[in-house]
């Protein structure tokens, strides 16, 4: 008979006979060495153990290890957690030649010999330890306070319970499949995995919902989470109670350095104070409901993050199963506050066939946005859509310096083409005149005003006007070129209008000779604010500048205004 203990990896591995080869993790694995008797053990399961003699006890190879000492020697170089004593037999004579020793790495309790006594120490309970002494055993007890946060390592899926206890954190060992849905209700649960998220990964073989998130922080961090049931929601979370400061938004989700792959629907959120996503792969993804969807949230951070491959893993080298969602949405947030605030940026976005990057749905309120400094890719999309959105409608978001996606800058042009019908600045209402068709003798252009560009600006043909819709206030730049003529000698004036007031720090002015046509241009510079209105003013004046009351034709005009 004989006894192999050795280790591999970060496991110690006993071998006995015939019978089957079993591991004990290193940081629970225990030895107890008694009258020649060796046991390795688990400290977390007693059951889980082995014994044998001094002399059987072998290494990986099979060789034998040697005496007593040379096997505590050699089982303390990697049992270094747990218990180890070590007591000698008696004499048959009676005689007492025995002694006690402290081993392993810990401090010893062990003091001397005196006489035919052992002695030890005791044991004293420090700050928030209490010792109890029972009939057969001490319980050590520490108690750190409601803030402080306990920590409980996942080997098995039984490990990790239905409901989390608050201020606890679970580190997830290795990869683990659980059927079992998860509840988290109160603050300050995490999960994380201990070597990272190439390691550690957690499958969910349930149907429904893997993790709920009620009105409590949590944190995900450095672990992969995978589903196998299509009708599966990884997680969902609600923190939003109407009347409440914030209307109770007052909870934060962090996932950091994580991994959706190999999953179904992946998370529907509703409120929280901040929903903070960074170094996140979204791999793999066959989301037929939902993919990062959000309602009602106050802040959402999206950094640095892969949204690629919602297909099918297994289907590779001919992908097929793809998502047939939206990468990242904001839905309607119907009768409850809007979003208050979003950044996203840094981030990776390759959707294919149906599939939108990014959809932010009409009904759907942001207080403030950014999406800037992403990459969109488009290659494999059919009717999907890189920004799935209007922009004058979502006109809160700074929209700046994507790939693959176009600039939010508010821009027009208005033009107007081969008139024939005069201004009537003689017979009309005042002088300077506003330029449009109701003001023209004929009382319209002869061509109607078009506007072939517009992007975050209502344009009015009926007025000639241009309505700045941005909800961003910022400088703009605008040029002006037209064909004009008039009566007899003179000059002709064309200042832009905001809101009804000249801007007369710029304008463009043109002298007319015979009644020629002739070309006018001239640029300004300015700002608006959310809602300014923009037109122009036309004015006759006489060779010396004064104003007359003159006809003026504007055959052809172009204005091209720009925010920057």
């Amino acid at each position: 008979m004989a006894m192999k203990v050795y280790k591999t990896g970060e496991k110690v591995a006993i071998e006995k006979d015939a019978n089957p080869i079993f591991f004990i993790p290193v940081s629970f694995a225990s030895v107890r060495i008694v009258n020649e008797n060796v046991t390795v053990l688990s400290i977390l399961d007693a059951t889980v153990s082995e014994f044998d003699t001094v002399a059987n006890i072998q290494d990986s190879g099979g060789t034998p290890i040697g005496n007593l000492t040379d096997v505590v020697k050699y089982l303390n170089g990697f049992i270094f957690s747990g218990s180890t004593t070590t007591e000698s037999a008696s004499t048959p004579s009676g005689g007492e030649i025995n002694d006690g020793v402290n081993v392993g790495l810990g401090e010893g309790v062990y003091k001397q010999k005196t006489g035919v006594d052992l002695e030890f120490k005791t044991l004293i309970g420090g700050t928030n330890v209490t010792i109890t002494n029972n009939a057969n055993d001490l319980t050590i007890d520490a108690s750190g306070g409601t803030s402080e946060v306990n920590i409980v390592n996942v080997l098995i899926s039984a490990d990790l319970p239905s409901v989390l206890l608050a201020n606890t954190v679970y580190i997830v060992n290795g990869s683990i499949s659980t059927n079992q849905a998860i509840t988290t209700v109160g603050d300050n649960s995490a999960i994380i995995g201990r070597k990272g998220r190439n390691t550690d990964v957690l499958t969910y073989t349930g149907t429904g919902t893997f993790i709920t998130i009620s009105d409590a922080n949590f944190t995900l961090r450095n672990i992969t989470l995978s589903a196998t049931d299509s009708s599966s929601l990884l997680i969902a979370a609600d923190n939003y109670n109407v009347g409440d400061y914030n209307e109770g938004r007052d909870k934060t989700i962090s996932i950091f350095t994580c991994q959706f792959r190999n999953c179904f629907d992946v998370m529907d959120i509703n409120g929280f104070d901040l929903v903070d996503i960074n170094n996140t792969l979204f791999f793999y993804v066959t989301a037929q409901n939902k993919g990062i969807e959000f309602r009602s949230t106050s802040k959402i951070e999206l950094s640095s993050c892969e949204l690629i491959r919602w297909f099918n893993e297994s289907s590779i080298p001919v992908p097929s199963g793809y998502a047939i969602v939206p990468m990242v949405s904001i839905v309607s947030n119907g009768i409850q506050d809007g979003v208050g605030a979003v950044n996203i940026s840094g981030c990776i976005f390759h959707p294919q066939q149906t599939q939108d990057a990014i959809k932010l749905d009409a009904l759907s309120t942001t207080g403030f946005g950014t999406i800037s400094s992403n990459t969109f890719i488009d290659i494999g999309i059919t009717t999907g859509i890189l920004a799935n959105f209007d922009y004058s409608v979502q006109n809160t978001y700074i929209i700046q310096a994507n790939q693959g996606i176009a600039n939010g800058n508010a821009l027009a042009t208005m033009s107007l083409n081969g008139n024939v019908e005069y201004l009537d600045v003689a017979g009309g209402p005042t002088n300077p005149i506003v330029f449009k068709g109701s003001n023209c003798i004929g009382g319209s252009f002869t061509n109607p005003i078009t506007f072939p560009i517009s992007n975050r600006v209502i344009t009015n043909a009926a007025d000639c006007s241009l309505t700045y819709n941005s909800k961003i206030q910022a400088n703009f730049f605008v040029s002006v070129s037209a064909t004009v003529e008039r009566g007899g000698d003179g000059f002709i004036v064309i200042r832009l209008r905001q809101n009804g007031v000249a801007i007369t720090s710029t304008f463009g002015t043109q002298e007319i000779r015979q009644s020629r046509a002739e070309l006018m241009t001239f640029t300004i510079i300015g700002q608006a604010t959310f809602g300014d209105v923009f037109d122009l003013e036309i004015e006759s004046q006489n060779t010396s500048g004064v104003i007359q009351n003159a006809n003026v034709l504007v055959r052809n005009l172009t204005l091209n205004g720009y925010q920057f």
